[in-house]
């Protein structure tokens, strides 16, 4: 049985699941500090082909310097925010 943690917004979430012996596995010790990262972070996927770097901009001319986007590959973006619900207050204000 091995042990996988999701994060979402309302925090982590551990999930059991069975894996055939059969396939190679990366097995690591989860950092706290990282899943704490990882709970004030979003992952989205680009509705329009554009560059991170424009993204980037753009945050930083509305004055959130403080917000980091990197490209994850495939269209999709990890948005990570040192303050606790700023990424979530954001993306409804932008919806």
């Amino acid at each position: 049985m091995r042990k996988t943690a999701l994060v979402n917004a309302s925090g982590v979430n551990e999930v059991k699941q069975e894996v055939d012996e059969g396939n190679e596995a990366l097995q690591v010790e989860v950092d706290v500090s990282v899943l704490q990262e990882l709970e004030n972070s979003y992952v989205g996927v680009l509705a329009i082909n554009v560059e991170v770097r424009r993204i980037k901009t753009t945050l930083y001319m509305e004055g959130l310097t403080h917000i980091m986007v990197m490209d994850m590959g495939r269209n999709m973006v990890l948005l990570y925010s040192p303050k606790s619900g700023e990424l979530e207050s954001l993306c409804k204000a932008k919806a």
